[in-house]
């Protein structure tokens, strides 16, 4: 995040889960600010878990319609 006391990094990994696959992903956030930088990186973990949840419905969807 250009300009910002904030940066994020994160791996994706997919592997062979038996019937079908497993995506694994770690997201690392942090945020430099005095006192509040937790709270932020708290808030910031939460809003990408829910877009990838958000992203993985859509995912899932999209390929039961289309398969």
């Amino acid at each position: 995040m250009p300009g910002t006391p904030a940066s994020a990094t994160g791996l994706m990994g997919l592997r062979d889960a038996g019937p079908g696959s497993e995506l694994r992903i770690r997201t690392d956030v942090t945020v430099r600010v005095p006192l509040l930088g937790g709270r932020i990186e708290a808030s910031v973990g939460e809003q990408i878990l829910k877009l990838l949840n958000a992203e993985t419905t859509f995912t899932l969807d999209w390929m039961n319609r289309n398969a």
